[in-house]
């Protein structure tokens, strides 16, 4: 069996392997194979859908170069130059997938940049110090926040509310305790290159006065200037919210109220931003109070992060935890994807009949047959030399819902692509 991997789709994060391992055509039973998997390529496929690769045969990154392949290696499963073969073949013994060669097809990748709108708890509480720390929460969290956006400032957008900041931008409490600005005044920022938010974000908080941290958490209040920023911003790529906060929200809505009544007030915004493809990370700080005001504040984040669409919300009781979750967070809205439908391969498959395309999604490799319905499918060129992805089957792997996309050459036994809904 022969295994073209071509290309990975998704988190820009996540690692790209391109690998070839080839069966020898003259083997036409399985015991020149690994344990587990077949080599019959010259067995026909019914249908040319079929089924896919056993486990082990896709396995492991070939070679090395730019698509996250191991370095300084080959894995088991691509063959070396021995110096009792020719070049690109191995002894039976040696090699268990009956020999090959390891190659990486030029492949048109793009990355689309990442938008990541923060809304940022700026209440007096964040002047307090973390459990067993001696900085302020304000001082660590902003710093978390440049040691997240760093790595991808190159591929990443980022917007800014504050909530809250007082009028006028001076101290006072009274009813500016709850006072959050809109989108389009200071301190909060349009979506900017994550480079110049990065400047703009530093220069905030130096130097810092009492008064500009002072105040109660208008999450919702937050959460209608978030929503006006969104509604006002053109954004290509994924687009994410994070709220960072260490409270329970306690303006607008009756802090008195039972919790699902909370709850229902504030996840309104976060539904209809998921509805359009838009999560909602909630990111808790810990903070003050008696277990019964802790416990309150987690069910009501938990609330609103599923709303959001991300389940729960995130606790990061120090600052290490604060700045792994943003950047996991951040690492997830920049993608990597591939701009065309058209896959060229680097060889002629041995037997036209038998080529298999194999997908990973969420992990699990699927086995796509040809004819995927209303869904579309895939075809190979006459000659051999390339495969398109049709209809709405193309769409999804050009929006990242593939982790890799492979060609097997050979027999494969993987479960099949159940076909994608298309939408209405």
């Amino acid at each position: 069996m022969r295994v073209v991997s071509i290309f990975g789709v998704g988190s820009l994060i996540a690692a790209l392997a391109i690998q070839l391992a080839a069966c020898s055509g003259d083997k036409s039973s399985d015991d020149g194979c690994r344990a587990g998997t077949r080599c019959n390529p010259a067995a026909p496929k019914a249908g040319g859908g079929g089924s896919s690769a056993a486990g082990g045969t896709t396995g492991g990154s070939g070679g090395t170069g730019d698509f996250g392949n191991s370095e300084g290696g080959v894995p088991m499963n691509i063959p070396q130059d021995d110096a009792s073969t020719g070049p690109g073949e191995t002894t039976e013994a040696d090699n268990p997938l009956c020999g090959g060669h390891a190659v990486e097809p030029m492949i048109e990748m793009e990355t689309i940049p990442g938008n990541i709108l923060l809304v940022f708890d700026k209440s007096g509480s964040m002047t307090d110090p973390w459990s067993g720390g001696t900085n302020e929460k304000w001082i660590d969290a902003k710093q978390a926040v440049v040691d997240a956006i760093m790595p991808l400032q190159a591929n990443l957008n980022v917007g800014l509310i504050f909530f809250p900041h007082p009028a006028g931008g001076g101290g006072g409490g009274g009813s500016d305790s709850c006072y959050v600005p809109p989108h389009t005044a200071a301190p909060q920022m349009n979506f900017t290159p994550a480079a110049d938010f990065l400047v703009a974000w530093n220069a905030f908080w130096a130097p810092v006065v009492s008064d500009d941290v002072e105040g109660n958490t208008p999450l919702s209040e937050g959460l209608q200037a978030a929503d006006a920023l969104l509604q006002s911003a053109t954004l290509e790529g994924t687009t994410t919210v994070v709220v960072i906060t260490d409270g329970a929200p306690n303006c607008s809505n009756d802090d008195e109220a039972a919790v699902a009544d909370q709850i229902a007030y504030l996840d309104d915004l976060p539904t209809a931003w998921l509805m359009n493809g838009i999560k909602t990370h909630v990111v808790g700080l810990p903070g003050g109070g008696d277990p019964d005001e802790t416990q309150e504040m987690i069910d009501i984040l938990n609330g609103v992060a599923a709303a959001g669409g991300t389940t729960q919300h995130i606790s990061a009781a120090n600052p290490a935890v604060l700045q792994t979750e943003l950047a996991a967070i951040i690492g997830m809205s920049v993608t990597s994807n591939f701009t065309s439908c058209s896959i060229g391969l680097p060889e002629k498959p041995p037997n036209l009949d038998d080529v298999h395309l194999v997908v990973v999604e969420a992990g699990v490799e699927q086995d796509v047959a040809n004819d995927l319905g209303a869904s579309g499918g895939w075809t190979l060129a006459a000659d051999g030399s390339e495969i398109v992805l049709e209809g709405h089957f193309c769409d999804l792997a050009k929006q990242g819902q593939y982790e890799k996309i492979s060609v097997v050459f050979g027999c494969v036994e993987l479960p099949p692509l159940d076909p994608p809904p298309v939408p209405e």
